[in-house]
């Protein structure tokens, strides 16, 4: 129940990331660009928050096999699909933020 009410903040707060910079003096240019980046990464919260159990849960039972295996291969997933995106396609600089939503 907690996550979900945070799941919720955390959505309307990367949702809303433009005007929450320009309110608080952002220029605007800097804030749409971050906005835009912070929205095509929003699919990759609840991804984070399945992260986060796996990890505590991981921890509750002295294993760390499953966090490694999990940190290599989304570190190897973001980094080529990151570079391939932003480099090689016309995405640009938001590949970075669906490479980082994909690899989540």
């Amino acid at each position: 129940f907690v996550m979900t009410i945070t799941f919720v903040i955390v959505g309307i707060v990367i949702w809303n990331t433009t005007p929450i910079l320009m309110a608080c003096g952002q220029h605007s240019n800097v804030a749409i660009g971050a906005g835009h980046f912070a929205k095509y990464m929003l699919p990759s919260v609840p991804f984070v928050y399945a992260y986060e159990i796996l990890r505590k849960i991981s921890q509750a039972r002295n294993e760390a096999t499953p966090m490694v295996v999990s940190a290599i291969v989304s570190n190897i997933v973001n980094v080529g699909l990151g570079y391939y995106l932003v480099n090689c396609t016309m995405w640009g600089w938001l590949g970075a933020a669906v490479a980082r939503s994909v690899g989540a």
